[in-house]
């Protein structure tokens, strides 16, 4: 008889899996397991249904949805792990051996940049409409940070940043080509997204683990090689670069927290609302967004647990953030003026 199993999470490895003739001879897929899809079954109904096993099919999040399944009170003989490039069954986790997104070059580069920066100071760049072209310039000899669309500014400042990071699915699906032809930057782009376009050769990837439903959300965890957590804005993730760079002072800029949300959206494969652009208002440059364009809805809500967290984790170990961001509505660092304090 065969076993009856639930695949984990809903990914390519499982659909393809689902379909796989050599697999189906040995087991019936019962259903996928995804807390984050619609229509799919949420890892805490688990316990209440019957099943022979469930297979975790995720190269880089194994660990993480083997502790959710333990969690939900999952018995461990029933977790097995499916290994993509093999096509091997484990049932064990001391067995695994999954082979990550990351290459060896990138691991090696990660490992390097650790405590890269020691006790310097750092500039993590926002985007929004309080930032100016002379802000950047300012900033041409600091150790700079800065994500998305900043591109946009490259045309009247010599300033570039150090770091650029890409954590967005619709910016990095929507302007990959310009992303992909950047230079002069280290290019830092999660391993997930492998899954909306092809590996940019002079970019590195790192672990950024997206758990908003797990216990005590967000985690912070300053080691891009063991995993980043993310928290609804790139700003966190970069908080946590910073830390793992050993900066000591972290300047926020560009950061007003504050959106005009349009009335004009759709809702995506994923059950999310995509917004549309119907004009430019919530960032520095006026074609950051086009009229028509897609964006993420961002939940500031979220985003002021993640920067508490981060807040609580840096006073802790005497790391110092300011905001010196000219308007801002993120009030729980210090704030300060760019020029006259740095």
């Amino acid at each position: 008889m065969k076993s009856k199993v639930y695949l984990c999470p809903y990914n390519d490895i499982t659909l393809k899996l689902s379909k796989d003739k050599s697999f189906l001879e040995e087991y019936e897929v019962i259903g996928f397991v995804d807390n984050y899809k619609e229509k799919k079954i949420l890892i805490r109904n688990l316990s209440i249904l019957k099943f022979d096993y469930i297979i975790v099919c995720s190269p880089n999040y194994y660990l993480d949805i083997y502790r959710e399944l333990l969690n939900s009170k999952i018995n461990k003989n029933k977790i097995l792990f499916y290994i993509n490039n093999t096509n091997e069954i484990k049932d064990n986790i001391d067995n695994v051996n999954f082979t990550s997104y990351n290459n060896i070059q990138d691991y090696d580069f990660i490992k390097k940049l650790k405590n890269k920066h020691l006790d310097k100071k750092i500039f993590l760049i926002g985007n929004g409409p309080s930032l100016k072209i002379e802000d950047l310039d300012f900033l041409k000899n600091e150790i700079t940070f800065a994500a998305n669309k900043i591109y946009l500014a490259y045309k009247k400042t010599k300033w570039r940043p150090t770091y650029y990071l890409v954590e967005d699915d619709l910016v990095y699906k929507q302007n990959y080509n310009k992303i992909k032809n950047l230079k002069e930057s280290i290019k830092l782009f999660p391993e997930y997204s492998l899954n909306w376009n092809k590996k940019i050769n002079d970019a590195y990837y790192f672990k950024l683990i997206y758990l908003p439903n797990m216990e005590n959300f967000p985690s912070f965890e300053p080691n891009p090689i063991k995993g980043i957590y993310w928290g609804s804005t790139v700003i966190y993730t970069m908080i946590q670069w910073a830390v793992y760079l050993g900066c000591k002072e972290i300047y926020l800029l560009g950061i007003d927290f504050d959106f005009v949300e349009p009335n004009n959206y759709v809702i995506n494969q994923d059950n999310r609302k995509d917004l549309i652009c119907e004009g430019e208002v919530n960032h520095f440059h006026k074609e950051y967004r086009k009229v028509g364009e897609k964006w993420n809805l961002p939940n500031l809500d979220i985003q002021l647990q993640s920067f508490n967290k981060a807040k609580e984790y840096c006073d802790k170990n005497g790391i110092k953030i300011f905001n010196a961001s000219r308007t801002t509505k993120l009030n729980i660092f210090k704030k300060i003026n760019l020029k006259k304090k740095i």
